[in-house]
């Protein structure tokens, strides 16, 4: 694999030779310490947390930062300092985990020593073993990197304001076409993710993130966020996310567009609330798009009717545009085995107003049209068009074709939309905010499931 050995020489040296000296201590640690049956240490207060830390701390050094290649597992020294930092955030974010596990070994402890606590402690058989010894280990690969973090070779890349590009070719494995020279290094995302609506379907995109903060494109209206997603393993999914507040096609695609170009990023994602088909769906069901078309493109044109009259019909064009065909096959198999949605429901469940049916994830075909709809003889006449329909809104189709036509950017799209409404004439029920934040919840929800652990960076 290729490599510039003169760039961030210093740091790399120091963080490579730290891994070369205890990365197989830290693998016998993560062994060593487990909790249960057959371990050899029994279970304490938080323990599967703590076990889970020292799992996190070995795969992130071993699988993230590797050998350290500037280009080749990291595209530009930005990147690489990026990854440090957000590791050691992370590792910082599991401070209030160790010391309230400390807290309460404590507390527990001095009720069952009583007044021979001291020397209990002196003797090392207050704490677990496997407690002591990983946050040992979080400690010491915290401090290396915040050494690294001061390090001048890379307070200069932290420290850079100018915008630097660079090609990108290998990061997304282009292979037609250039990548447009103005991509700022610092705005290379995993995810992109768009709504057509602020309250409740950004918001509860919003709630999916972690340390979300404002990031502004200079010339560009549109306020964007950053954050990132949290997997199992603490590796970290870096997401861009916005909306224009505006529903329909128009704004969807020009937004669409705008992220793709500014952030390159792997998939972009649309989320948030559409209406279902009646019978097919329930409330709050999630749908997937496995196509989506424009349900107002055709041709209008007057045909002849009985003695002499003439009525206008509507001859619908659907083109319609696929899910990734990867995709779609890891989309069936998680909906075929029921996956997330269980615990989605149940999550809501504890906070907000029940809903009895049970919440399900479905994938088929999706419309979208240029109106919002309150008409079941509309409905009923979109459905006619595609006997499998299963939802249709304002926005899907525009995504799934700004994708398609920014081929150099090998983008991905994705519409996870769940049903707030039927588009019938009960639209404006009484219970409509509540429909419509269920809707946005379960969508949100979903999608970061599988962002989690279905999904390849």
């Amino acid at each position: 694999m290729t490599d510039t050995p003169e760039i961030l020489a210093k740091s790399r040296k120091y963080f490579r030779d730290f891994l070369s000296e205890h990365m197989h201590d830290i693998f016998l640690s993560m062994k060593e310490y487990r909790v249960g049956p057959g371990s050899g240490y029994g279970y304490f207060y938080r323990s599967e947390e703590i076990v889970q830390c020292i799992r996190n701390i070995y795969h992130n050094l071993s699988e993230t930062f590797g050998g350290l290649t500037i280009p080749g597992e990291f595209t530009s020294p930005q990147h690489l300092v990026k990854t440090w930092k957000r590791f050691y955030e992370y590792l910082v974010s599991e401070d209030q985990l160790f010391e309230e596990v400390h807290n309460k070994l404590t507390v527990d402890a001095k009720k069952k020593y009583g007044k021979d606590f001291e020397n209990y402690m002196k003797s090392g058989m207050v704490y677990p073993m496997p407690f002591t010894g990983i946050a040992d280990i979080h400690a010491k690969v915290k401090d290396v990197l915040r050494y690294v973090l001061e390090m001048d070779d890379v307070k200069e890349v932290l420290n850079e304001k100018s915008i630097k590009t660079v090609e990108l070719r290998e990061h997304r494995n282009i292979i037609d076409g250039e990548m447009p020279s103005n991509i700022p290094v610092e705005s290379v995302f995993d995810i992109a993710i768009t709504t057509a609506i602020y309250e409740p379907e950004l918001r509860r995109v919003r709630e999916i993130l972690v340390n979300p903060t404002p990031l502004v494109i200079v010339n560009d209206p549109t306020v964007y966020t950053r954050g990132e997603i949290v997997r199992k393993d603490g590796s970290l999914i870096s997401v861009v996310i916005a909306s224009d507040g505006k529903m329909g096609m128009p704004a969807a695609s020009t937004l669409a567009t705008k992220m793709i170009y500014n952030f390159n990023p792997k998939y972009l994602v649309m989320l948030g609330i559409c209406a279902g088909i009646n019978g097919k769906t329930n409330e709050g069901d999630i749908i997937i798009a496995e196509f989506a078309w424009d349900y107002g493109s055709g041709k209008r044109e007057k045909v002849k009717g009985w003695f002499g009259t003439t009525k206008e019909v509507f001859k619908p064009y659907i083109f319609q545009i696929q899910l990734d065909v990867h995709l779609e096959t890891l989309f069936k198999n998680l909906v075929h085995q029921n996956k997330y949605v269980g615990q989605i429901q149940a999550k809501w469940n504890t906070t907000k107003a029940e809903f009895q049916n049970p919440l399900r994830a479905l994938i088929g075909p999706f419309a979208s049209g240029s109106a919002v709809i309150a008409n079941e003889d509309i409905v009923a006449e979109i459905n006619s068009n595609h006997g499998k329909l299963l939802g249709f809104d304002m926005e899907a189709y525009s995504v799934f074709n700004s994708a398609r036509f920014t081929p150099a950017i090998k983008t991905k799209p994705i519409v996870i939309k769940s049903v707030s409404d039927f588009g019938d004439s009960n639209k404006n029920s009484p219970n409509k905010d509540l429909l419509q934040d269920y809707a946005a919840f379960t969508s949100a929800q979903y999608f970061l499931q599988i962002a989690i652990n279905d999904l390849t960076y």
